[in-house]
């Protein structure tokens, strides 16, 4: 026999815990729904890293559609209580679907009010300030994130106690993938997505356009400033959200934010002629 060679690989233990802990939740909020749970990397992307998700009816089990809970690779590089609190976030997404509650908005990155409220029932809590020169909390909370909402919400001590002895075996687990990075985009030249009315989209510097409008060579449209998925209208009053579309078949995002889509604040889709909120296009002189 190899010497390499482990009676039971490190992937069984580590998916014996997770599951372990999914039931242990479960035993303490039973409407928390069976899920099928997997361990992925996910790498880095612009905001941050990606420690898990929550996907409604992924799989098919025993000819019953099963909900996937993902917990990425990297997520154990924050150590066992940023794994069960990602693992309780996700439970939350399972709550809010049996109870046919809509805990998110803008393809699932906004998570409101609602996801709060059942986030604060399974024993986590959304960040208070602190008093900057006194180091004393104020009790007011921290604004949501204007892209993902109130999604960092966080284990309480309360929490922390209830699932010690579940964070006992989460710290045996020892694995990590990576190194947890917040997110990080090193300054460089301001560029911007712009499109006309080609197929194509390309990046163009923030200088295009000062002097006069560019034009399209081939299609003779003038290049316009296309929104960036998150992007909010500069306009206070108008506080709408662009966010982009989903791709084919539901999968992913699609990358042209031409096909994107306008939400309010609560969420709501909005259309518009041109594609525009009017002080979005106005403020942007329907170029750049």
């Amino acid at each position: 026999m190899n010497e390499t060679t482990k009676s039971v690989q490190v992937s069984d233990v580590t998916t014996k815990v997770l599951n372990d802990t999914w039931r242990a939740i479960q035993a303490n909020h039973p409407e928390v729904p069976d899920v099928f749970l997997v361990v992925k990397s996910t790498g880095r992307c612009r905001r941050g890293t990606v420690l898990g998700h929550y996907s409604y009816a992924a799989w098919d089990v025993a000819d019953t559609q099963t909900p996937e809970v993902m917990v990425s690779g990297e997520c154990f590089a924050g150590g066992a209580e940023q794994v069960l609190q990602t693992l309780l976030h996700e439970a939350v997404h399972g709550l809010a679907s049996v109870r046919g509650i809509k805990e998110v908005s803008r393809q699932n990155r906004y998570h409101n009010k609602r996801f709060k409220a059942l986030a604060e029932e399974v024993g986590l809590a959304w960040p208070t300030l602190v008093d900057e020169q006194m180091g004393l909390f104020n009790g007011f909370q921290h604004a949501p994130d204007e892209t993902i909402g109130y999604s960092s919400v966080r284990l309480t001590d309360e929490t922390i106690t209830k699932y010690s002895a579940r964070l006992i075996w989460l710290r045996t687990l020892g694995v990590c993938k990576g190194n947890r990075r917040v997110a990080s985009i090193t300054p460089g030249p301001k560029r911007i997505l712009t499109g006309c009315k080609c197929k194509d989209i390309t990046f163009g510097h923030v200088q295009w356009g000062v002097v006069a409008p560019l034009i399209c060579g081939k299609c003779r449209g003038q290049y316009k400033r296309l929104p960036r998925d998150g992007e909010r209208c500069p306009d206070e009053d108008c506080g709408m959200y662009f966010g982009l579309a989903p791709g084919e078949g539901g999968v992913g995002l699609h990358q042209d934010p031409r096909q994107g889509v306008w939400f309010t604040s609560e969420g709501d889709e909005m259309d518009y002629d041109d594609h525009y909120p009017e002080t979005w296009a106005a403020t942007n002189n329907g170029a750049f």
